[in-house]
């Protein structure tokens, strides 16, 4: 499926009615009451199924994020973080 306006919309549309029936399946709650972040991971999952060149970002990097939270630079590898069990 080409990435084309319409086709995302619909892709969209698409993918809220299964983040929606997801919800209630795992939580018991519609999209309406389950967190944005559920909404939006799940979205963007649906999207990205469809379209895989279409590519999406955090807002912030994952470095700033680890760094932030005290994990060291060398535990960070090409994004991936390599965290140990003690």
């Amino acid at each position: 499926m080409r990435a084309t306006r319409n086709n995302i919309f619909s892709q969209i549309e698409i993918g809220i009615k299964k983040a929606d029936k997801e919800s209630r399946l795992m939580c018991q709650c519609s999209i309406n009451k389950n967190t944005e972040a559920f909404l939006v991971h799940k979205l963007a999952e649906h999207i990205y199924k469809k379209f895989p060149t279409i590519k999406y970002r955090l807002e912030v990097k994952p470095k700033d994020i680890f760094m932030q939270l005290g994990i060291p630079e060398s535990n960070l590898c090409s994004g991936t973080v390599i965290l140990a069990t003690h």
